[in-house]
């Protein structure tokens, strides 16, 4: 990926460029490239890993058993603390470096997006879904999966989540086409 002041990205062959210059257009190209490959791979594996989570979610809540359910709840906060956020983190710390790195401001339109949509999902993580996951496991030690309060948190969770992956997605949306860019 070559980096230019318009759009972001230059074509490999750009005549009139010195070796020193052709140097240093290789090494931005390598930043950006990278940055670029993780904020994607962090992109997908936290979306997509919301996108398989809902779809799982879907199917066990048809089952109608409260010990798939529970189960689910169980590995999904796993998979959240240990993957998810992890992957959400690359995908903010890349973007960053992306803008400080490309041709982007953070005043463009798509980019203020991106920040707040992370600002969105970070605030909703931290006040509906980190509670309530953890009162999920205070309450299925203690009443067990059958819980109504259980089942109930869980659905919350899972309602919580499934409106952060249409903003997730909203955002990935704008990140592809750039409007205003």
């Amino acid at each position: 990926m070559w980096v230019n002041a318009d759009r972001g990205h230059l074509p490999p062959s750009s005549s009139g460029v010195g070796a020193a210059g052709r140097t240093a257009s290789i090494a931005r190209m390598s930043l950006y490239s990278v940055l670029l490959f993780a904020h994607i791979l962090g992109a997908v594996v936290w979306i997509g890993g919301s996108v398989s989570l809902q779809v799982l979610g879907m199917r066990v809540r048809a089952s109608a058993d409260p010990h798939r359910m529970a189960a689910l709840a169980t590995d999904a906060e796993w998979m959240g603390v240990r993957l998810y956020m992890p992957a959400a983190g690359v995908v903010l710390l890349a973007g960053i470096a992306l803008v400080f790195t490309g041709s982007w401001s953070f005043q463009q339109l798509w980019v203020a997006r991106g920040l707040v949509a992370f600002a969105f999902s970070f605030i909703l993580g931290a006040t509906v879904v980190g509670p309530t996951a953890k009162k999920i496991g205070e309450r299925l030690a203690s009443h067990g999966p059958e819980d109504s309060e259980v089942q109930a948190s869980i659905q919350k969770i899972f309602l919580a989540s499934r409106i952060e992956l249409v903003v997730l997605i909203f955002i990935v949306f704008d990140m592809a086409v750039k409007p205003g860019a």
